[in-house]
């Protein structure tokens, strides 16, 4: 073989070398795509679904927080009405009891009185 033949021939192999490789490449790289697409709609499906659990148990959280705030706010209402009624039914009662012990005292002074008005015997007066 002959130098220019020789170089022809190199110079084939070279361009049907580099014509396989850059074929290899862009299949390669068409691999690689595909691989990458299949990756990045899987993490999108994952996130999705993250979202949307991590959405319905936030909102089922602050339903709950809501429904407690509500039962306290009832049950501390209650409360306050049940203990300010407890209050007054003691005040109420004590007042009474003084205005029952003042109204037998002052009963009895009235009888006692009476009695030495009219100068009665208390024993007999009691009979």
């Amino acid at each position: 073989m002959t130098g220019k033949a020789a170089d022809d021939y190199a110079r084939s192999q070279a361009n049907k070398s580099s014509k396989r490789d850059a074929a290899l490449r862009r299949t390669q790289a068409r691999q690689d795509a595909s691989l990458k697409r299949e990756q990045a709609i899987a993490q999108a499906k994952q996130n999705a679904a993250n979202n949307a659990r991590n959405n319905a148990l936030n909102d089922k959280a602050q339903r709950n927080k809501v429904f407690r705030a509500k039962l306290g706010g009832v049950v501390g209402g209650f409360l306050k009405s049940w203990a300010v009624g407890v209050i007054i039914g003691i005040a109420n009662s004590v007042g009474k009891s003084a205005a029952n012990n003042a109204i037998d005292a002052r009963a009895e002074g009235w009888e006692n009185e009476v009695i030495k008005k009219l100068g009665l015997n208390a024993v007999a007066v009691l009979k």
